[in-house]
């Protein structure tokens, strides 16, 4: 692959706050708009995807990631070879995750592919490329962590990433759209609600999940070793009363 030139950022433009309160609004109107989540990237980026490349280009295995250009989405997308790993497998618990919630691979980059703009944050092949695998590891994070794809998994997740990235970029859509998220939970339950965000942010400070960790080659491992690997600590252990039965899937290690 051939390598991207620096981009020059100094003229990026602003968070459009107006935009992403709309997008986030049309997103609690219908949950189903996977795409709006690209809409609320645009909205926000403001520069932080290039930064993100930037700082995954200077990891120790980024050079070497981008000279090879692994397809992850090809891993991802080739459920018989998955079913084939071992039970207990990376690959298996993704599987298991992607199929119970009747779930394609492809699904990030066919929702992104409908904000067109979305493309204009990551030009030339080698950020294309880093783009769709970022896509790809979403829903690897959702397996690693145990977090659902239902609306309250995906708030627990953002503050589990929220706090795995921390001062890092995206940082800015990652906690906006975790806010609104806990804004617009059910009164009643706001406060459990919280609470576990709080612990699943606690829980991404500590893990360690690099840029350019090779999750194509981890898929056949054993979902438990990766987790070690990757400092993730148990669910059960960081959220000791258990999922939220309305919202949150029991699907704790």
């Amino acid at each position: 692959m051939e390598s991207s030139p620096r981009i020059d950022r100094s003229d990026r433009k602003k968070a459009d706050w107006p935009r992403a309160f709309r997008a986030i609004r049309r997103m609690q109107l219908d949950p189903e708009r996977t795409d709006l989540v690209f809409e609320l990237r645009v909205a926000l980026d403001g520069g932080d995807t290039e930064r993100r490349f930037q700082q995954f280009r200077a990891l120790p295995d980024g050079p070497s990631l981008l000279e090879k250009a692994p397809v992850l989405l090809d891993s991802l997308s080739d459920f018989e070879a998955l079913r084939s790993l071992e039970p207990g497998s990376l690959g298996r618990a993704y599987l298991h995750l992607m199929e119970s919630n009747d779930y394609s691979a492809d699904g990030l980059r066919r929702a992104a592919a409908e904000i067109e703009e979305f493309a204009t944050l990551h030009p030339g092949v080698e950020r294309t490329w880093f783009a769709q695998r970022e896509n790809c590891v979403h829903d690897l994070h959702h397996t690693v962590t145990g977090y659902g794809q239902d609306a309250a998994g995906e708030t627990a997740l953002l503050a589990f990433v929220d706090g795995l990235y921390c001062q890092a970029s995206r940082v800015r859509v990652v906690r906006f759209g975790m806010i609104a998220s806990l804004v617009s939970s059910p009164l009643a339950s706001l406060h459990r609600t919280l609470a576990f965000c709080i612990q699943a942010r606690r829980r991404g400070a500590k893990a360690r999940i690099p840029s350019d960790y090779r999750w194509e080659e981890k898929l056949g491992d054993p979902l438990t070793s990766v987790q070690r690997e990757l400092r993730i600590e148990s669910l059960r252990r960081v959220h000791p009363r258990g999922p939220k039965r309305d919202n949150y899937a029991s699907t704790g290690t």
